[in-house]
C-alpha cells in the first residue's frame, strides 16, 4: 500500500509573515497526477495545470526569504 503523507510548506516573507500551504500526497503520484484526479481537471492539459498553479503576480516589495517543510506520515 502506498504511503500517504501531508506536506505543509510555511513560506517566510521579507516582511515577517508566514504563508502556509498544505496538501496530501501518496507515493507514486506526481503533483500533476494528483491535480488531474481532482474534480473538474480530468480533461485539462499540463499547460493548464501550470497556468492555474502559477498564481497572480505578487507585490515586488516582499520576497520569500525561506521555507519550512513538514512531512507528516498518515496512518
Amino acid at each position: 500500500m502506498p504511503a500517504k503523507r501531508t506536506v505543509t510548506l510555511n513560506f517566510k516573507t521579507s516582511d515577517g509573515k508566514t504563508l502556509p500551504a498544505a496538501f496530501d500526497v501518496s507515493d507514486g503520484a506526481s503533483a500533476y497526477e494528483v491535480w488531474k484526479a481532482q474534480a473538474g481537471n480530468a480533461n485539462k492539459t499540463e499547460a493548464q495545470y501550470v497556468t492555474e498553479n502559477k498564481g497572480a503576480k505578487g507585490d515586488n516589495s516582499v520576497s520569500i526569504t525561506g521555507v519550512e517543510v513538514t512531512i507528516k506520515e498518515n496512518a
